[in-house]
């Protein structure tokens, strides 16, 4: 998929020293940063930008058909270990059924999965569906959000 392939360009003598709980650490700080000097509103923003540079990785060009675009969009889930959607059509819009995003449930310290995931998967959702349609008067809003379950709306 979109991330597979996509690994920095080493010599061979260069040595590769990140490992994972090494990114997991680095990513900790950098959001114990940004949540320490950042309001509540500056970091959701902050956290849907980067949700609209994940879904920048994949732009759905030219998907049309609900369940092709609910299938790419699994197929990054998947890739990224965040869960799987559901996409609902009904005559107002479009609801968003994100099950089983990563949470921060049982873990001590480490990334705050259930702080990060509703305003980056809105920011990717609403760069996803404004590609798509390209209609400003849409908006992706977060509806619900409970262990195992982020809903969301694109409507007007």
């Amino acid at each position: 998929m979109i991330l597979i392939g996509k690994k920095s360009q080493m010599h061979a003598n260069d040595h590769v020293t990140a490992t994972a709980v090494s990114i997991e650490t680095l990513l900790a700080l950098l959001l114990d940063e940004v949540t320490s000097t950042a309001t509540q509103e500056q970091l959701e923003m902050f956290l849907a930008s980067v949700g609209r540079r994940l879904a920048a990785l994949d732009p759905l060009t030219g998907l049309s058909d609900v369940e092709e675009i609910e299938s790419a969009v699994n197929a990054l889930w998947q890739e990224l270990g965040w869960g799987h959607v559901i996409f609902e059509l009904d005559d107002g819009g479009i609801d968003i059924m994100h099950r089983n995003p990563p949470t921060s449930a049982g873990q001590e310290g480490g990334i705050p999965w259930d702080m990060i995931m509703p305003p980056l998967l809105q920011g990717a959702y609403a760069a996803w569906f404004h590609a798509l349609s390209g209609n400003d008067a849409l908006r992706t809003s977060i509806t619900k959000c409970e262990p195992g379950l982020i809903e969301l709306r694109h409507a007007p």
